[in-house]
């Protein structure tokens, strides 16, 4: 199909740097083919859907800078319209043989189905640099969702952030905290239950799985050898915390990663 897609970003002067109105709207459209399926969701099990998804974008709030341009924040209010918004339903299928053996077809599988979403969201974020090699950021987003169909959206209620950086010369390092609130997805239960008598009773039926509060704790550091040459390293989910992108499918405990970064 055509699409029409806004795009206006406006911003007010009213005379102050610390008090800044703006307008925001934006879009865009996502085609739903089984690459992009796969490339968002890898353990999908379906083909492509026929219609594209569409995102409409509002957003209206203050911004500015204090003190000597140290204190920065952004505070605003959202709307977001998803026409044709992709939802991921689990799809678990279980078989039970006359003598309770018990099996599982396609366990964490994942079936793309669409609906209309609307998300009311409230944003704050601030930052302050003490000094000019020094950096302390924060954010709180809390979104609120009304789904036409009534599907879990595996998308979280609340996110923030909380982290701080020093950048010098020649050494940089810095820590981050990313929280989650729990999120939920409905999940397809297909079991069939086999009797004695080779009768086989099959029950169809929508269940929900959730996963827990989430926070992944960063740490990042660079030291440059030259202008060339960076040694850099990092660590993720370093409180080994049970992080989920999809549910069964947990991302890795507390790792690490070290190299070399060359600039030619």
């Amino acid at each position: 199909g055509n699409y029409l897609i806004p795009f206006a970003h406006l911003d007010f002067n009213l005379g102050t740097p610390g008090l800044k109105p703006f307008l925001e709207v934006d879009g865009c459209v996502d085609d739903n083919s089984l690459r992009s399926l796969m490339y968002r969701n890898p353990y999908v099990v379906s083909g492509w859907l026929d219609r594209s998804s569409v995102d409409y974008n509002g957003r209206f709030g203050l911004n500015g800078t204090l003190w000597n341009n140290r204190f920065s924040y952004r505070a605003y209010a959202g709307l977001t319209i998803h026409d044709n918004h992709v939802y991921w339903m689990a799809f678990r299928e279980t078989t039970e043989d006359g003598a309770g053996t018990r099996s599982e077809l396609f366990p964490g599988a994942f079936l793309p189905v669409m609906g209309r979403q609307t998300v009311t969201s409230f944003n704050g974020e601030i930052e302050y640099r003490p000094l000019s090699v020094l950096k302390f950021d924060l954010g709180v987003h809390g979104y609120a969702y009304n789904d036409e169909q009534k599907w879990s959206s595996g998308a979280p209620s609340f996110a923030g952030n909380f982290g701080a950086r020093y950048e010098g010369r020649k050494i940089g390092f810095g820590v981050e905290a990313l929280l989650q609130s729990r999120r939920s997805w409905n999940v397809y239960e297909i079991e069939t239950l086999s009797g004695s008598d080779g009768s086989a009773d099959v029950r169809n039926y929508l269940s929900r799985m959730e996963v827990p509060f989430g926070v992944d704790l960063r740490v990042d550091f660079d030291w440059k050898i030259s202008n060339r040459i960076t040694f850099f390293a990092e660590g993720r989910n370093l409180i080994n915390r049970r992080l989920y992108e999809f549910p069964w499918y947990p991302e890795l405990g507390a790792h690490f990663t070290a190299g070399i970064k060359a600039n030619f």
